[in-house]
């Protein structure tokens, strides 16, 4: 094998490969491990993702270099039975520091004593560059299981980094660990969808994780609004909920929001979903998925990321493999400005070869959500590149892979290239 390997990407180039075309390892090998990235570049991004090889599975995220001595995991699910399968939780920690790391865990949930009680509280050490990957309950084995919507919490001497794979059904969602502390007050989700019974190929669920990290009681205001800024469902009023100090709750947008039934309901609401908190403390999470069967789960980022220029890392449109399979990368923007916005939406190729342009208005508070090929017509089959959004006043851009056999979807945070 050849480690570490040294890649060269020319300006305005991308290149996708899997690991063993990357490091030489045999792909038939079982493998453990991290991958650490270095670039003296200024405007160079990764894209991670990880799955089976029949593509059943997929799901990742845009690496980035943040580590905290706070963080948190707001969606903590184990042994739960949804869609005939025991949910799970994997924890990751690795401590980038040439120090050991010492960790204090915490963990939070529901109990007769009340919401947010404390249900775990364990010392450990984490090794100078060493990574620690481990199920929740055998991370933390003193709680009762199956236990579901509870709250981690892990304070460390060094900086550490971290993630959750929340395995649901037949899918699984990677989830960044969130920095406790961060100032946030307002999040923001530029895709909400709930519904599509009898319609859809698959039913569509919005589940929503909401953890209050901070000593005291916060309250969330959180409205759903279609592409006019109106409610959804029409006529719906904003939900308010108060948090106890630690509580963590959970539950998809019938039981938070008060949406119809996505298993029953044949219509498919879709919106931005908007939130305010009347202090900082709150850790939230959004997963999307199928409703019925639990086939394809991702997770979204809710902190709000406002610009005038954005990139998308990678683009799939069309059918590939053998036998082909579909795949398609959607798109969906927000504007939350008083006036409308003009946008510019273009697409390259790996090697920066031009496929195409659009040029689209988005009217005060509105959104639109669509595939790239819907966007871009002339792009009908074409794997790999990226996308270039930008626009005259600050929007919101989200993405999302998915199968067109309805197998996986991935949502990707777009990065940021212009406030």
């Amino acid at each position: 094998t050849t480690n570490p390997r040294l890649l060269t990407v020319p300006p305005g180039h991308q290149i996708s490969l899997v690991l063993a075309q990357i490091f030489g390892f045999n792909p038939l090998d079982t493998l453990n491990g991290c991958i650490d990235a270095y670039t003296l570049g200024q405007a160079v991004t990764i894209l991670y993702m990880t799955g089976t090889i029949d593509q059943s599975q997929l799901g990742g995220f845009v690496a980035d270099s943040t580590t905290s001595k706070l963080l948190g995991f707001p969606r903590i699910t184990e042994g739960v039975l949804q869609f005939g399968t025991p949910t799970s939780t994997e924890i990751i920690l690795q401590n980038l520091s040439n120090t050991e790391a010492a960790l204090v865990y915490r963990m939070y949930a529901k109990t007769l004593e009340g919401p947010g009680s404390m249900i775990a509280y364990i010392e450990g050490k984490l090794p100078a560059r060493a990574r620690i990957q481990s199920r929740i309950s055998q991370l933390i084995p003193t709680p009762f299981y199956p236990l579901d919507a509870a709250y981690l919490e892990i304070n460390s001497d060094q900086p550490l980094k971290g993630m959750e794979i929340v395995r649901i059904g037949s899918s699984l969602a990677l989830i960044h660990a969130i920095p406790r502390g961060l100032p946030d007050t307002t999040f923001a989700a530029a895709q909400f969808a709930s519904g599509g019974a009898g319609v859809l190929d698959t039913p569509i669920y919005s589940n929503l994780s909401l953890c209050n990290s901070a000593a005291e009681p916060l309250t969330v205001t959180m409205q759903v609004t279609d592409a006019e800024g109106k409610p959804v469902p029409p006529g719906a009023k904003p939900t308010v909920r108060t948090l106890l100090p630690y509580e963590a709750v959970s539950g998809g947008a019938d039981t938070l929001l008060g949406f119809p039934n996505p298993n029953t309901d044949p219509k498919l609401y879709q919106g931005t979903l908007q939130m305010t908190v009347d202090k900082k403390g709150l850790l939230p999470d959004l997963l999307y998925g199928d409703a019925r069967d639990g086939r394809y789960i991702t997770s979204a980022n809710l902190h709000v990321q406002y610009g005038t220029k954005f990139a998308l890392a990678h683009l799939a449109e069309g059918r590939f493999g053998d036998p082909a399979k579909g795949m398609f990368t959607g798109i969906a923007m927000y504007n939350p400005n008083r006036n409308f916005v003009n946008l510019v939406i273009e697409a390259y190729g790996p090697t920066s070869a031009f496929l195409g342009r659009s040029n689209l208005i988005l009217e005060r508070g509105g959104r639109l959500s669509q595939t790239l090929g819907q966007i871009i017509p002339a792009i009908k089959q074409q794997n790999g590149g990226t996308i270039t959004i930008t626009s005259d006043l600050p929007i919101t851009v989200f993405e999302v892979f998915g199968s067109s056999e309805s197998q996986f979807l991935v949502a990707v945070q777009p990065i940021l290239l212009q406030p």
